[in-house]
């Protein structure tokens, strides 16, 4: 792709999508306004019920793995565009001293991209592994070849929890290749980041709350409401 920063984001997408059909090994993480609360130490309380004291080493652990993942040359950084929230794209673009042809967008699997980005594995029958809360929904039509649970309030016990639960996931993974989608909010871009740097032979996506619906039987994002604004919401850097 000779300039990623110039297309927007359903055109990002289709080159994502031409990577998995390539079976081309990448990774994307998606920090947003959630991730740039914990990199700047802001305590908050997210609508998945997860909180950030402000003080947990999860902002450490945040900031230099994203320092790490910014210089992959296969990994992707999905960020907000000037029209979503200029001052944090500055923000994570000088930061972490981004490349623009490996910057994507924070709502690369949302907004007008999330009907197709679902239905491009539910469609084709992508087998891939899943690494987030329990599935609850009966009517799930995504392939998932096997799950490793993940607590939704991971956030929460973070320091006590993370050497024993990241060198058990990294085991699991050592066994299996292929895709894998994480859903563990801000602990997806430590965890996909760390993976694909140890495993770099696989792809590792940051899918958020976009398989919500298939694997929660609902949703509590505006984006997957109908004739939504922000379902009809494209992304462009300017």
């Amino acid at each position: 792709m000779a300039d990623l920063w110039s297309l927007d984001s359903r055109q990002h997408l289709q080159y994502f999508f031409t990577l998995l059909d390539s079976r081309i090994p990448f990774c994307i993480l998606r920090p947003g306004d959630g991730e740039y609360s914990i990199i700047i130490g802001k305590e908050l309380t997210t609508i998945d019920s997860w909180h950030f004291n402000g003080k947990s080493v999860l902002k450490d652990d945040l900031t230099k793995q994203l320092h790490i993942a910014s210089i992959n040359p296969n990994t992707y950084i999905g960020i907000p565009c000037q029209g979503c929230n200029r001052d944090m794209m500055n923000y994570f673009m000088t930061t972490f001293n981004m490349n623009k042809n490996k910057t994507t967008y924070a709502n690369i699997f949302c907004n007008s991209n999330w009907n197709v980005f679902v239905n491009k594995f539910k469609d084709n029958n992508i087998p891939f592994y899943y690494i987030g809360p329990k599935i609850t929904s009966t009517t799930n039509a995504l392939s998932i070849i096997e799950h490793f649970e993940v607590d939704p309030l991971l956030v929460d016990k973070w320091d006590t929890e993370k050497i024993a639960l990241t060198t058990l996931l990294m085991t699991w993974i050592h066994s299996r290749s292929g895709i894998f989608c994480f859903s563990v909010g801000p602990i997806s871009k430590i965890w996909a980041s760390q993976a694909f740097e140890t495993y770099p032979s696989n792809t590792y996506l940051d899918v958020g709350s976009a398989f919500d619906y298939e694997l929660k039987g609902s949703s509590n994002r505006v984006y997957t409401v109908p004739n939504s604004y922000f379902s009809q919401l494209d992304c462009k850097f300017e």
